[in-house]
């Protein structure tokens, strides 16, 4: 479940990216250009994320976050340079870091509570 949430939350982050440079840019092309561009690797990222945000949920959100955070803006940021956009990565990292943020509280678990200890019992003659 955790893999379809990934997923999930990139196509919407590149959607909403997408959409955000395209009022920036004041051109409706940025919407196409980022789902043609961005919408393989961010989903491929969020699938991933998602299967490691499974496997870390029962550590600490200040644990958690940096964990997906990192490579989800890392994703913008090599895009970015690549597709030689790079005035977009700062404005593009915005919704992909509130992602990540959705994504690791959407996925997070309690952690198991401690073993009850085993019970004894005691003498009350003084």
């Amino acid at each position: 479940m955790a893999v379809l949430k990934g997923v999930a939350l990139g196509v919407v982050n590149v959607l909403v990216v997408g959409v955000v440079l395209s009022i920036d840019y004041r051109e409706d092309a940025m919407i196409p250009f980022v789902a043609l561009f961005g919408g393989v690797p961010g989903i491929a990222v969020g699938a991933a994320l998602g299967g490691i945000a499974k496997l870390v949920a029962t550590r600490p959100w200040q644990w958690r976050l940096p964990i997906l955070a990192i490579p989800a803006v890392g994703l913008v940021f090599a895009l970015g340079a690549i597709l030689e956009v790079t005035e977009a990565i700062p404005l593009a990292s915005i919704p992909t870091m509130l992602a990540a943020v959705l994504l690791e509280r959407w996925t997070r678990s309690a952690p198991p509570p401690p073993p009850i200890p085993v019970a004894t019992i005691q003498s009350m003659h003084g």
